[in-house]
């Protein structure tokens, strides 16, 4: 079992490598993000809690789906690179944290 820091430490491995990562890794399947949204009931204007945003990849595919989106990650370098994607713009808000330290009381259609 890991301390709450090794997970922590865990939780930003990507943090050194946040442009090589956002360079190699896909986008997800517009049907994959469309079923799940559809699964999930969601429509313009709904609140969703993104956990792990990484560089932001599935941020953008929900902000074009009309949705506001908290995103949080627990790494700077990722939630810069995310900015960079979805533009200063977009109806996102970038949280830096963890998941245990959260505060998911506003309320959101989706997490």
């Amino acid at each position: 079992m890991y301390s709450a820091e090794a997970r922590r430490t865990l939780g930003r491995v990507f943090e050194s490598v946040a442009e090589d990562y956002d360079r190699e890794r896909r986008a997800y399947p517009d049907e994959l993000v469309d079923d799940a949204v559809a699964t999930a009931g969601l429509t313009a204007g709904d609140r969703v809690f993104e956990v792990g945003c990484g560089t932001g990849l599935l941020t953008e595919q929900l902000v074009a789906r009309g949705l506001y989106v908290r995103a949080l990650d627990p790494g700077e370098g990722m939630i810069e690179v995310a900015r960079r994607r979805v533009g200063p713009e977009a109806p996102v808000e970038f949280v830096l944290g963890t998941f245990e330290d959260a505060d998911v009381s506003a309320g959101y259609d989706a997490v």
